[in-house]
């Protein structure tokens, strides 16, 4: 799964349901992310449901189009993999040193993955100390099925790309809105076309990850099915007026109810298993990102639910933008969650998702926004001797 690059020089490609995003970033943790170059490209939803050989190379053909006129040379690429065709989980083993819990865990994989290991492509990183104690240590197993991961692999291999790493989906969007330099946990949520990826996220790695069937195309599907109208102008009405009931006489969000009490139900319900899993951590705030920012009031409903001071989160929070790039992003920016996190991905040390508490947020409106002056050489060392043992 994690395929190992020599270089930075690499971008992130996100093939969502509706459009796809690529990004390539210069810098790194340690001095800073910069967007080099971006690409947006508004997709069919068929596209993505026609496996023929025109269908894929359709596919191939958008992706290739739209990288050039990113001005991307480089041919490496991380590509997220997305919630349906992937899955990850965050395990509790005995802690131990590193040696020995890779040989733990050569034994018990197998119970953990979903699919036979024989048709898996599978992959884990040690994420440290468990928060109920040293005893125990938190790993997260990722994998997704073989034939899945050579499908992209040949679509990208045919089109000139070298695939560097595979990473689900939910991985890779916390990795770029979770905000590192707080202490507590801090509940993730994406809310996209058609699914939901969500994460709990304490002391610089996922501690929970699932992902929820529903998205934007749920609500959409409802309301126009309640107030007969076509789908396209049900989306215009989702994201133009959202949940007001002031507009159009409250009808929208009445037909839009029950669906969305569902939804912050399954939030609700992975709140409560983290406490209970982990009774000693505080769980102090929810992050919303993708549609969950765009359908207006949607962010104050999930608020006022859950009973959890939640926010907007901000995917750019480590990537100067520079200004030639912000009027073309402004519209689209919430949608690069995903996008980000892989182009953020340090492939010298793999999956591993620890960053280094110096790491200075960055904000989309901030483009020359000063990371840390002094580097902490200490946590530095740390990375570094962490990824030796993973390589």
């Amino acid at each position: 799964m994690n395929i190992v690059d020599e270089t930075r020089h690499f971008f992130g490609l996100d093939i969502g349901s509706t459009s796809i995003r690529v990004a390539q970033l210069a810098g790194s943790y340690s001095s800073g992310f910069k967007l080099q170059h971006f690409g947006y490209l508004p997709i069919d939803p068929t596209l993505l449901a026609d496996d023929s050989p025109a269908g894929r190379h359709n596919l191939g053909s958008a992706i290739k189009t739209l990288v050039a006129s990113a001005n991307i040379t480089t041919k490496h690429v991380a590509l997220g993999l997305p919630s349906g065709r992937a899955f990850a989980t965050v395990v509790e083993v005995p802690n131990a040193t590193p040696e020995e819990i890779k040989k733990y865990m050569k034994y018990q994989i197998d119970s953990i993955v979903p699919t036979p290991m024989g048709d898996s492509e599978t992959s884990w990183a040690l994420l440290g100390e468990s928060p109920n104690g040293p005893s125990k240590a938190n790993v997260l197993v990722t994998s997704t099925t073989s034939k899945f991961a050579e499908n992209k692999l040949d679509l990208l291999e045919d089109i000139g790309f070298n695939v560097i790493a595979f990473e689900p989906e939910t991985i890779a969007m916390s990795r770029a809105l979770a905000p590192y330099e707080i202490t507590d946990a801090r509940l993730i949520v994406d809310y996209g076309e058609t699914a939901t990826d969500i994460v709990v996220f304490y002391k610089d790695a996922p501690r929970l990850v699932r992902s929820a069937p529903m998205g934007l195309r749920n609500l959409i599907k409802v309301a126009a099915t309640s107030l007969d109208i076509d789908e396209a102008q049900a989306r215009q009405f989702l994201l133009k007026f959202g949940l007001a009931q002031d507009k159009l006489e409250g009808k929208i969000f009445n037909v839009i109810n029950t669906t969305l009490d569902s939804f912050v139900h399954e939030l609700q319900k992975t709140i409560t298993f983290f406490r209970d899993t982990y009774p000693s951590v505080a769980m102090s705030g929810v992050i919303v990102s993708n549609y969950a920012e765009s359908v207006p009031l949607m962010k104050e409903y999930i608020e006022m639910k859950l009973g959890v001071p939640t926010e907007m989160g901000n995917p750019w929070r480590k990537v100067a933008v520079p200004p030639d790039f912000q009027t073309a992003l402004t519209p689209i920016a919430t949608e690069f969650a995903v996008c980000l996190g892989l182009a953020e991905r340090d492939n010298v040390i793999g999956p591993q998702l620890k960053v280094p508490a110096w790491a200075k947020m960055k904000k989309l409106t901030k483009a020359g926004a000063a990371v840390a002056d002094k580097v902490d050489e200490r946590l530095q060392s740390k990375v570094s001797d962490e990824g030796k043992d993973k390589r």
